[in-house]
């Protein structure tokens, strides 16, 4: 634990209903996790026999898993590791009820809590405490806010003291924008405190702040010519939506314009504004709002995906499924060149003339990398070849400071009978003869051949690249390991096999329509 956030947790853990909002890297699971063995810790003189029940509550399946395993390896959860338990739908009622009588901190979804606190098989006045986990994403009707309205009702007879709620955060700028939004927020929460950690706080400056710091590299890339075009197409479906959607009178979308649609919490914001009001939207209003979701997908993936990909990503957005129609933006101008500006930077028609001399449509491919590819590949190329400088700099440094301790050698005498002068001994030397080499052995062998060649064999540095999610990551992996052309033969190749089986169920799809058409007449 760092100073900075043993200051965090006294305030999460004095207050009785609060809000942390933290900076992006600050250690928020760290802190989550001792706020957690403390509570479990406080409950009792034995942490193991301890009736604390608490709840974790929207948390996923991976991060819990997460935190169960930093349970595990963290010694100072010795005492309680048997008392962290994750509830999820596979366990049986009667096992759920079991582990609710005997006390805990529960990791627990939305799912599984409200039948069991409906059914009271978990009876609301019986727990202990809430910790909510990003809290930034509870909504007006998630199932979240749903729970901490059971327990906080259920606790409102005087002989009994309300559940306490901690909720914590590292999303600051999801909890800014609209008005009172953070109020909002934490009228959700049932949560009277806030207590904000960022970056620029005083004591979290000193902390990280140490006698060598990183060097920062800040790369910037700007769109290209065509990519400025189809975000100037992208806007202009953006605001033609969003016109549509204002003519609705129970929509307000409050300070919300066309320069937010480039925000990525655009989404986000957009469906906090519409919830209060959404049950009274007609079906109409509700499939625009859905279509400028789609919209803002694309104009968040333009400057991230590659050309193949955000075409695959455009074009499916545009099939209609049983659920819901194709978007209405489709038909537009903006739509359609839209679709040309994005096929053609990766595919190009060419018109030949065969040996009938007859024209001909001649497909042609374009493998562009992306700009972001060439920069990465540069960039670690410039890593790995200063980390070879530094490595070279470091063994010439090794063999100086070897050769200036080194003793000299005694001067050989060129006689094989010599008397020694100057020596008032009786010593007389006969002869002078070279003993053998003693033997070494194979490790002696090994740093002997090292120190006489210069140095080991230089091994590159372990390089870390962090990417947003999961499917940048297999790129990434993909693009060091076989190159981008590879990568964009892969992408085209998955691109052209999809189209030519939509085209064939379009085909068989018109012609069964044509055959039963025929059979009626």
């Amino acid at each position: 634990m760092l100073p900075y956030q043993d200051r965090i947790l006294d305030g999460f853990l004095r207050s009785e209903g609060i809000l942390t909002v933290l900076g992006k890297s600050l250690g928020v699971q760290t802190c989550l996790l001792e706020a957690a063995r403390r509570l479990l810790r406080d409950g009792g003189a034995d942490a193991r026999n301890a009736t604390n029940l608490i709840l974790l509550i929207n948390t996923s399946n991976e991060e819990s898993q997460l935190l169960l395993r930093r349970v595990n390896e963290d010694y100072r959860w010795a005492s309680c590791r048997d008392r962290f338990q994750i509830l999820g739908p596979e366990l049986s009622v009667e096992d759920r009820s079991d582990s609710y009588v005997r006390g805990g901190l529960f990791v627990v979804g939305s799912r599984v809590l409200v039948p069991d606190l409906l059914s009271r098989r978990l009876p609301p006045e019986a727990v202990t405490g809430v910790i909510v986990n990003h809290a930034h994403s509870v909504g007006e009707l998630s199932p979240d806010a749903f729970v901490l309205r059971l327990l906080r009702s259920a606790g409102g007879q005087p002989s009994r003291r309300r559940c306490f709620v901690k909720a914590i955060s590292d999303q600051a700028e999801l909890l800014i924008g609209s008005e009172a939004k953070l109020d909002k927020l934490m009228q959700r929460l049932f949560v009277r405190d806030l207590e904000l950690w960022p970056r620029i706080r005083e004591e979290v400056k000193n902390c990280l702040q140490g006698p060598t710091q990183p060097e920062v590299r800040q790369k910037c890339l700007s769109l290209s010519p065509v990519a400025v075009q189809m975000q100037r197409h992208l806007l202009n479906i953006v605001d033609v939506t969003m016109e549509e959607l204002k003519k609705d009178p129970n929509v307000w979308l409050g300070t919300m314009d066309l320069n937010a649609s480039v925000s990525e919490n655009f989404e986000v914001e957009l469906r906090q504004a519409l919830n209060p009001v959404w049950s009274s939207l007609g079906p109409r209003t509700r499939r625009t709002v859905m279509d400028l979701a789609g919209v803002s997908q694309l104009i968040a993936a333009l400057p991230r995906c590659e050309a193949v990909d955000f075409c695959r990503l455009f074009e499916s957005l545009g099939v209609p499924t049983i659920e819901q129609e194709a978007p209405a933006w489709l038909a537009t101008k903006d739509a359609q060149a839209l679709l040309r500006l994005a096929r053609g930077r990766f595919l190009d028609f060419a018109i030949s003339v065969g040996a009938n001399k007859a024209e001909e449509k001649v497909l042609h491919t374009k493998l562009d990398a992306h700009p972001k590819w060439d920069l990465v590949l540069s960039l670690l190329e410039e890593i790995i070849q200063d980390a070879a400088r530094e490595e070279e700099q470091a063994a010439e440094e090794e063999k100086k400071n070897k050769e200036g301790t080194a003793l000299p050698k005694p001067k050989e005498s060129s006689t094989t009978e010599a008397r020694m002068e100057d020596d008032d001994s009786d010593l007389e030397v006969i002869s002078i003869v070279e003993a053998p080499p003693a033997k070494r052995s194979r490790r002696e062998e090994a740093s002997h051949e090292e120190e006489t060649s210069g140095g080991s064999e230089y091994l590159e540095p372990r390089v870390l690249v962090v990417v947003p999610d999961d499917r940048t990551a297999r790129q990434v992996g993909a693009l060091l390991h076989d190159g981008s052309k590879a990568v964009l033969l892969d992408s085209l190749a998955l691109y052209l096999k999809d189209a030519i089986s939509a085209a064939t169920s379009t085909t068989r799809q018109k012609k069964q329509s044509r055959q039963q058409q025929q059979q009626q007449q």
